[in-house]
């Protein structure tokens, strides 16, 4: 099964996964790295677009560069990337710490989730993880102040959601979204994070346990609240398998954490973690996949337990082929879904009805957005009374464009 789209989905041929895996493996100083021939100049713009795609390409360089095979202008290419992510890298850390400053003088707490502080933490090098925005975690009570800061920085909420956040259904909206994306023309994009994870996984874990477990790090002499190492480990594991491991660098991830935390990660503690917050089959995949591709140290009976998981058995083949990131098809979301969210025989199929009600009665952005309706006790209107507002819309354009025709064809 292809877990990462139904269609115009690349899998990679089996020489270039070895090689792939090879680079990752070699890269990660893992001893039986193994000893395939270097790709031939053929093979090596595949092996570098992979790279590219799953965003690790910083951490194979050192790699690329010292294989005698690759062709000029690719090193070339390549050095010049990994320059271009360092420097973006550097900036993007240096204006999250000015981030953090400004909420500390502000005496709002903040925790950041992935990015720069992940890649100082478990690399030692935010130029080794390359990312794209800032992710921020934030208390809901301490939102408006958070979207305040920012806002005096340049960056701008989207209108449908300032008008969800200044409307009567704010705490629906809130309780049911996972974050919110500020934008600003100049500065990269910044995530508010009210809770760690999605709420459409129905995740059990409790914010107010997270934040008290978690640690302050120190960066460039600036105090830095992080997860606690069990947390951010669980954290890597259930947001790259809810994922369906799209991107290997979150594989990566979770290489280097436990790699990092390893003389003191206490993995009955991570076990039991997962499952008190809903995620144990998710925990199985995420280390037996880690295990499988990247050699990481997971403790025999622990390896065992994944092993003998169904959903485990199910999607671990597929998973260990990388292929170009993409959204996957509808149905294949929706299986995957259903078997990593289910706990007993029976549970998918209890998952697949609670869906399929989720989808006709809970009301999305665009219906909050459209019309007003008391959020308690009435919100299965919200969707037929905006199928019937569209379909409104829809016959009163189609009258408009009849009549308007006929008036151009009489003159």
């Amino acid at each position: 099964m292809q877990i990462t789209g139904e269609k115009r989905t690349f899998v990679s041929p089996g020489g270039i996964v070895i090689l792939f895996r090879r680079l990752l493996q070699e890269a990660l100083g893992v001893q039986d790295a193994g000893e395939d021939p270097l790709p031939s100049p053929l093979l090596w713009p595949q092996v570098l677009q992979l790279a590219r795609e799953h965003r690790v390409l910083p951490v194979v360089y050192p790699v690329i560069a010292r294989s005698p095979g690759i062709p000029a202008p690719l090193l070339r290419e390549a050095a010049q990337e990994v320059q271009n992510l360092k420097i973006r890298s550097l900036s993007l850390l240096h204006h999250l710490l000015s981030l953090l400053q400004q909420c500390q003088e502000a005496l709002v707490p903040v925790l950041p989730l992935k990015g720069p502080v992940l890649a100082w933490q478990i690399y030692g090098d935010p130029a080794l993880r390359p990312s794209v925005d800032l992710d921020l975690l934030v208390r809901p009570e301490h939102l408006d102040t958070v979207v305040s800061l920012l806002e005096s920085q340049g960056y701008r909420l989207p209108e449908k959601t300032r008008r969800l956040l200044q409307g009567p259904h704010r705490e629906y909206y809130l309780a049911r979204t996972h974050h919110l994306v500020l934008y600003s023309q100049t500065l990269p994009p910044v995530e508010l994070h009210l809770r760690l994870m999605d709420p459409r996984w129905r995740f059990t874990l409790r914010e107010e346990d997270v934040w008290a477990r978690s640690r302050t790090l120190e960066i460039s002499g600036i105090p830095v609240r992080v997860l606690s190492e069990e947390d951010l480990v669980l954290y890597l594991l259930l947001h790259g398998g809810k994922h369906a491991w799209n991107r290997w660098i979150w594989l990566v991830d979770v290489h280097q954490a436990v790699q990092t935390f390893s003389p003191t990660l206490h993995w009955p503690t991570l076990e039991q973690r997962a499952q008190a917050w809903g995620g144990l089959r998710l925990f199985y995949l995420g280390v037996a996949l880690a295990h499988q591709v990247l050699r990481t140290p997971v403790p025999p009976t622990v390896l065992r337990r994944a092993g003998e998981d169904p959903g485990v058995r199910r999607f671990l083949p597929s998973l260990q082929i990388p292929k170009v990131p993409q959204a996957p098809g509808f149905w294949t979301r929706i299986h995957y879904e259903a078997w990593m969210r289910s706990r007993g025989r029976w549970d998918w199929m209890i998952y697949w009805l609670q869906w399929l009600g989720e989808r006709i009665v809970s009301p999305t952005e665009k219906d909050l957005d459209l019309q007003h309706v008391p959020s308690t006790g009435w919100a299965f209107l919200y969707r037929p009374l905006r199928i019937l507002k569209d379909l409104k819309q829809n016959l009163w354009r189609r009258l408009w464009i009849r009549e308007t025709f006929q008036r151009t064809s009489t003159d």
